[in-house]
């Protein structure tokens, strides 16, 4: 089963729909309208509602994202892809390509910061050196080291 948001004039209404195979073709069944989407927002019934359902299933290892902050939740990509960066001794190898240049600029941090903002919510260059606060413990790179 699972929760099916259709579009009708102005409004998205919410269905809880249940998929079956029939002569090898998957179909779906339409259980309950639920209503419209604008309605079912932050309305405590459909809330208790879904709590209540979690009980009954015994859902195990839930994680409430209320109460992370949004640096935490970021940072766990981050943390985990710099582990990887230096298991493979990417900082390394871009390090020893720059040693013999004069480069002003770090490319193992800039490298860095590039593919861990593709990785996690891709963006252009100059969107990624505007938001690179959000990595906490970066080196801050300036706008001459980043282009």
């Amino acid at each position: 089963m699972f929760i099916k948001i259709t579009k009708s004039g102005q409004y998205e209404y919410a269905y809880l729909v249940r998929s079956y195979r029939e002569d090898n073709n998957t179909k779906h069944e339409y259980l309950f309208n639920l209503g419209r989407l604008d309605q079912i927002k932050n309305n405590p019934s459909f809330q208790n509602l879904a709590k209540r359902l979690l009980e009954l299933s015994q859902a195990k290892d839930l994680v409430s994202l209320d109460n992370f902050s949004e640096a935490q939740i970021v940072n766990w990509g981050y943390i985990v892809y710099q582990k990887i960066w230096k298991e493979f001794e990417l900082d390394k190898i871009l390090n020893k390509l720059t040693s013999p240049r004069k480069t002003r600029f770090n490319l193992n941090e800039a490298s860095f910061l590039m593919t861990i903002q593709h990785l996690l919510e891709p963006k252009s260059k100059l969107s990624t050196y505007s938001h690179q606060n959000r990595y906490i413990g970066l080196p801050e790179l300036n706008s001459r080291r980043f282009r």
